[in-house]
């Protein structure tokens, strides 16, 4: 199944509220919130009609926040004697606790510093520490739910419960607020009133950002000119709930904030209707929004608050308590999978992408040098020629020059000493003649030494000696002589590198199956007139270090 776009950078998400009547769909992107569309529960084709709302909103991630009245909770202490031990006693624990409810979770709370019961004097308790616990039925209607998500591309992000999840909204409204009074944020506790699109009176209660209580009741909508009918109502509700934190340890010392969010015709009646010491502040959807820093698009009004929720739930990272279940890990997991690898290999073709950029800069840089040393090597070349008919002008051939100086260097470069080793042969000669001599070095090597101790390669460089003797000579004392200058020649060459060799010998001695012969006085004069040819080749064979 393929998954559509990158789930988590940044988060583009449909917020489904899940309620009592039916769901209610946002679209959330960067903090900023547009009601799409409201599906009740009993429309007879749901999950084709919220899959095709889905699918219109075209974002990465599907988040559900459940503001439907079953919501249970319950805070217990836990004494965990190693954190190994802890992700087994909480989950027994809360066995026991919700034991006909699968989805559930627990979240770790903080101590309460004032407004308690008094000193612990057990030693078991003052290890405990206060958890809140938290869990949901798993309904046909969740179920129906989960099965129009299934039939969209979108990751599911998590299933959370609407009031764990804006409680922080609270503690930055509380804050925000004060700082527009001017006054020191001292109240410890703090009443979020709001009624939902197509649900009901939602009432969230927290302690120093810490959930307490939630409520949530059926109350008309306001309408036109009736703005007392339904303060009255919030009034009455309200009061309910104020008559229920005593049993959670509230004190009037402590410090109430009330936050009424709707319509400011209808919110600013309930002023005059509240009796209890508080921060009383009513705001509109819009207005609590500019506070969190996020934006609202709404086309049918701002009394109803349930966007504010899902704008700020909807730009969470990670769940403050996410639950999960079987049909939640069956969609989200391989989902989950999917989007992990969609990011690495978009990672690698991000790395690739980058390694070719700067290899193409890298290339292109190439060229651009490339075209500036030809510009210069062209420059230099036609001032060269320049000086050079300057110079022909003034009688100095620098054309004979430089190849002078480049026929030494080529010999400077092989390491050939040619006179030495014309030499080293006059001095074996003895009383023998060359008639000539022929020196061959085949291919042009370029070496330069980068110190003194290297070795310069070995080059087919070839001297052949030519000597002649008169026909009446015996041909076999002729090769002897040869043989034995080879000899000497070799004992002095071996140090220079050099190896030298009879290449033709005086005649061919071996059998060639008749004799041809002439005798008498003619035959004597063609033999002194006559000469045989024999020719010796030293060749360079390697390089030797000479002694010292």
């Amino acid at each position: 199944m393929a998954i559509s776009g990158i789930p988590f950078f940044p988060p583009t998400r449909a917020v489904i509220m899940m309620m009592d009547e039916g769901v209610c769909v946002h679209k959330v992107s960067g903090g900023s919130a547009v009601y799409l569309d409201s599906v009740p529960w009993r429309t007879s084709d749901f999950e084709v009609k919220l899959t095709s709302v889905l699918n219109e909103a075209k974002v990465t991630s599907v988040l559900i926040l459940n503001d439907a009245v079953e919501q249970h909770y319950r805070k217990e202490r836990i004494v965990i004697p190693t954190s190994f031990d802890k992700a087994n006693i909480i989950k027994r624990r809360l066995n026991v606790a919700f034991p006909s409810y699968p989805m559930r979770a627990a979240v770790e709370l903080k101590e309460q510093t004032s407004g308690g019961s008094g000193k612990k004097d057990n030693k078991e308790i003052d290890k405990s520490k206060p958890y809140l616990f938290a869990a949901a039925p798993s309904t046909e209607t969740f179920s129906r739910l989960i099965r129009s998500i299934s039939q969209t591309d979108y990751n599911l992000f998590g299933y959370g419960l609407l009031p764990i999840e804006s409680a922080g909204m609270l503690r930055i409204l509380a804050q925000k607020l004060a700082q527009k009074r001017k006054a020191p944020a001292k109240a410890e506790w703090t009443i979020l009133v709001g009624q939902h699109r197509g649900g009901g009176l939602r009432q969230i209660v927290v302690r120093n950002s810490e959930l307490a209580l939630t409520r949530v009741t059926p109350v008309e909508e306001p309408r036109q000119g009736h703005s007392d009918a339904w303060a009255k109502d919030v009034s009455r509700e309200l009061q309910a709930t104020l008559s229920y934190l005593s049993r959670f340890g509230y004190s009037p010392d402590d410090g109430l904030n009330i936050i009424i969010i709707g319509s400011k015709e209808y919110a600013d009646v309930l002023d005059g209707m509240i009796s209890v010491p508080s921060n009383f502040e009513s705001l509109s959807p819009f207005e609590a929004a500019k506070l969190l820093g996020l934006k609202l698009h709404f086309a049918d009004g701002d009394h109803f608050s349930d966007g504010l929720h899902a704008a700020w739930s909807g730009r969470k990272l990670t769940l403050e308590l996410p639950l999960s279940s079987k049909e939640i890990a069956d969609i989200a997991g391989p989902r989950k999978i999917a989007s992990v690898a969609m990011v690495l290999l978009t990672c690698a073709l991000g790395g690739a992408l980058y390694q070719a950029s700067l290899e193409a800069q890298g290339l292109y840089q190439d060229s651009r040098n490339l075209e500036i040393s030809n510009a210069q090597l062209a420059e230099i070349e036609r001032l060269y020629q320049e000086e050079i008919k300057r110079k022909s002008a003034l009688g100095i051939d620098v054309n004979a020059i430089t190849s002078s100086l480049d026929i030494d260097h080529r010999i400077q470069r092989q390491h050939i000493d040619i006179l030495g080793l014309l030499k080293t042969v006059s001095e074996e000669l003895n009383n023998l003649r060359i008639d000539s001599f022929e020196f061959k070095n085949e291919g042009d090597v370029l070496w330069s030494s980068p110190s003194k101790t290297d070795i310069p390669p070995v080059r087919n460089a070839t001297l052949e000696l030519s000597f002649s003797y008169a026909g009446n000579v015996n041909p076999q004392d002729g090769n002897k002589e040869m043989d034995d200058l080879v000899s000497r020649l070799n004992v002095k060459l071996k140090d220079m590198g050099y190896l030298a060799k009879v290449s033709v010998p005086l005649q061919n001695l071996t059998f060639s199956g008749a004799i041809d012969r002439e005798v008498g006085l003619t035959a004597n004069l063609r033999a002194l007139s006559d000469r045989y040819t024999s020719k010796i080749l030293i060749q360079k064979v390697e390089h030797v270090k000479s002694p010292g």
